[in-house]
């Protein structure tokens, strides 16, 4: 296992990452004419190839013989309220390698970025119905907060995890 930046090859497997996961982790949370919609297709790649240069730091890939596995994405917090802090944006580990430490890595490698960029506090948000909360939890993540977050198209709730870097 490894985890490293992403390049931009590694776009097609980021993509596949994304579709695969939402398709799996949201079934029966978000709508399902929204996730048979998503798509890897050659415009799709053209948009993450962009995305991954413009953005060399956003991007962390977990890599399992030479595949990626897992996908996460630091950013600065989108959210007003937390303007000061770091988020990880996205983290996503296809089901198969889901329980074998790759998205406490993922986790611990994004902590460490966002430290480094100068945040000392980091928020992750996710669905409260998805199952992976717990996971936040279990990785020291505090809840502070359940908001409502327009996604897929529908109106759902959002919990936010807060982490101290």
């Amino acid at each position: 296992m490894e985890i490293r930046k992403a390049k931009i090859e590694d776009a097609h497997q980021i993509n596949e990452v994304y579709v695969l996961t939402w398709k799996n982790t949201y079934k029966g949370i978000i709508n399902d004419s929204f996730l048979n919609q998503l798509t890897n297709t050659k415009k799709d790649i053209k948009k993450r190839e962009k995305d991954i240069k413009d953005n060399p730091m956003k991007y962390t890939v977990a890599v399992v013989d030479n595949k990626v596995v897992g996908v996460m994405t630091c950013v600065k917090c989108r959210n007003e309220k937390y303007k000061d802090f770091g988020e990880i944006q996205s983290l996503y580990v296809l089901k198969e390698y889901q329980g074998q430490g790759l998205g406490r890595s993922l986790i611990e490698e994004g902590k460490k970025l966002l430290k480094h960029q100068g945040y000392k506090e980091m928020i992750i948000e996710c669905l409260k119905e998805n199952p992976s909360c717990l996971f936040y939890k279990v990785m020291g993540g505090k809840e502070i907060e359940v908001i409502d977050s327009y996604t897929a198209n529908q109106t759902l709730q959002c919990s936010v995890f807060n982490y101290q870097l």
